[in-house]
């Protein structure tokens, strides 16, 4: 393993996007904050 991602906390600034969802899991466009986050991160390790 390269890398973790943290995802965690309350989110209460982002509070009405992360009421039925986690911050993970928000749609930016068609993909998610997790999704943006693994893109960057795998390709700067290479």
């Amino acid at each position: 393993m390269k890398a973790i991602i943290l995802v965690a906390g309350y989110a209460i600034r982002l509070y009405p996007l992360t009421e039925s969802t986690t911050k993970a899991f928000l749609k930016l466009g068609s993909i998610t904050v997790l999704d943006i986050e693994k893109y960057y991160c795998f390709n700067n390790l290479k």
